[in-house]
């Protein structure tokens, strides 16, 4: 029995005791008000019902709360009396009813499942182009919605909706449930990430493992652990050997939207790997192997998404702000892929050039030849807004993208409609520098391609874009909400547009991906750098 229905149970008996033994109170010669305190089970009752739900496992409380408030039109203290003893024996008796029933409380898990499975296996619209296998899919994950729903464990739920949904490998497709989502996604990652043992780990680009963030004074501390320190060993097994579990709680928790993003992610896993201690060989200062043991501290989710912060981090700036960097360069900053209800509702985004022209052409005119823009942490909106930034820098009439619908006649995608840009070439000859990461998604993804195919530009990245380019639709569940790809945007050759295929592999990929180094390991966490756009102002220095 669930503490709220607790709570209602006790509420309602203890009340219920209270009047029993107060019906013959002669408070009546000086005021009749007090009987509406019969009346406060029922009230009780109501409000749990609106505020919680029904559940008719607590009719004998429902009931009950009803007969106690006959006490409001009698005086006559047998007659209070004997409807207080059956209403307490009702609610006495809901007890062993909810704890006996299988009906009680219970969750619609596999309905819900159920209902979103369907409704992607018919409109989901990367079927074939994922090579999806649905029946492979439903006998595999239908086990685990049905152990959530018979425990009752809505975090095991979300648990199993992000399993299923990284199975296609697109950034389009998620779950999100009812609520306070950001308080059961840390629910659910304080569950599947594991302990704290005062440092967190990472995978660098050479496929080294080392310690970040360590805790100061920390026995990882004393020990000579530091930023950078290289791990060999997580609890008797190499880093590498922890990689199936690492990558299982990662699908768990995040969705990453290709192989190559959860590759990136996946070391940062082995950190939260172990019980109540565990024993860490690493690589001290000597360049010798020591190790050390040490024990958990508390849940690994908050070192996780210090970490996960600091790797996408760029400083806060205005959506489509322009920003001096030095005498060379400007920043163009792009948020997100909005800028304001007029345009949204309309389509018009001619007041989003109009901004971003207005503020980059001073800067031309003053000899500025480099232009960043900045696209990470981008999550999508309006491919339109993609549009019309592109179109800013390009020169001539460019194909943008097209609607396409596929044929299982000839097993081909159909061109419905396409469409083209005319560019204004307002960064003629300078140099173009296109900043992304994980967290760039969809319409991001929309203007990182576009770009991309400019002979002026350049796209750079520690990590690859989420690589999502679809339309997206969603399925309202009782629990919660299911987003997936539902139409399709086909290119040029009338192939799937930047999505990744059955493989996962990343088909929109950065020209120059930023080594995960020591020298970038110090920077992002001892220094607290920007260290992707130091890396890309860097580059435009050395293409001079």
């Amino acid at each position: 029995m669930l503490i709220k229905d607790w709570i209602l149970c006790l509420i309602c008996v203890a009340a219920m005791v209270f009047l029993f033994c107060s019906c013959e109170w002669k408070a009546a010669k000086y005021s009749n008000k007090w009987r509406i305190l019969f009346l406060l089970p029922a009230i009780t009752c109501i409000l749990h019902f609106i505020l919680l739900g029904e559940e008719w496992c607590l009719l004998g409380i429902y009931l009950g709360g009803w007969i106690a408030g006959i006490g409001f039109f009698t005086v006559k203290a047998s007659v209070r009396r004997r409807s207080l003893v059956t209403a307490m024996v009702l609610c006495c008796l809901s007890v062993p009813v909810c704890y006996c029933s299988d009906s009680y409380r219970k969750p619609n898990y596999v309905a819900d499942f159920e209902q979103g499975f369907e409704c992607m296996q018919e409109h989901y619209s990367l079927t074939e182009y994922k090579e999806v296998n649905w029946e492979g899919l439903y006998e595999e994950y239908l086990p685990l919605f049905e152990k959530a729903e018979k425990e009752h464990d809505e975090v095991a739920n979300c648990i199993a909706w992000n399993a299923f949904c990284n199975e296609f490998y697109d950034a389009h497709t998620g779950y999100a449930p009812n609520g306070d989502v950001e308080a059961m996604t840390q629910s659910v990652c304080e569950r599947v990430m594991g302990n704290d043992y005062g440092l967190a780990t990472i995978c660098l680009t050479s496929g080294e493992y080392v310690a970040v963030l360590i805790e100061e004074n920390s026995p990882a501390y004393k020990a000579g652990i530091r930023t950078g320190t290289v791990i060999t060993e997580w609890n008797g097994k190499t880093p590498e050997e922890w990689q199936e579990l690492c990558s299982k709680r990662m699908e768990q928790c995040m969705i990453c939207g290709n192989r190559e993003n959860q590759r990136f992610y996946e070391g940062c896993f082995l950190g939260g790997i172990g019980d109540e201690q565990v024993t860490v060989a690493y690589i001290n200062e000597m360049g010798e192997e020591e190790t050390v043991t040490l024990d958990a501290v508390g849940n690994y989710y908050e070192r996780f998404e210090k970490m996960a912060c600091l790797l996408t981090y760029k400083e806060p700036k205005a959506n489509l702000s322009v920003v001096e960097l030095d005498k060379d360069t400007v920043l163009l900053n792009v948020n997100m892929m909005q800028f304001d209800s007029e345009s949204m509702n309309s389509s018009d985004y001619s007041s989003v050039q109009a901004t971003i022209r207005e503020q980059l052409i001073p800067y031309r005119e003053q000899g500025v030849t480099n232009l960043i823009i900045d696209l990470r942490n981008n999550g999508g909106g309006s491919t339109k807004m993609a549009q019309a930034i592109v179109s800013l820098v390009a020169e001539g009439e460019h194909f943008w993208a097209a609607d396409g619908a596929y044929q299982e006649a000839t097993g081909e995608y159909e061109v419905l409609n396409s469409y083209t840009y005319t560019g204004e070439n307002l960064w003629q000859d300078g140099e173009i520098v296109v900043l992304v990461n994980s967290g760039s998604n969809s319409a991001a993804n929309h203007c990182m391609s576009a770009l991309q195919q400019l002979e002026h530009v350049t796209v750079i990245g520690l990590s690859e874009p989420a690589g999502a380019a679809q339309g997206v639709v969603g399925e309202r569940l009782e629990g919660g909400w299911l987003n997936f790809s539902g139409t399709l945007v086909l290119d040029e050759a009338g192939d799937i547009w930047i999505d990744s295929d059955a493989t996962g592999e990343p088909r929109l990929l950065v020209d120059e991906r930023v080594p995960l180094d020591e020298r970038a390991i110090k920077e992002i966490f001892e220094n607290g750098e920007d260290y992707v756009l130091n890396y890309a102002l860097e580059y435009l220095e050395q293409t001079k």
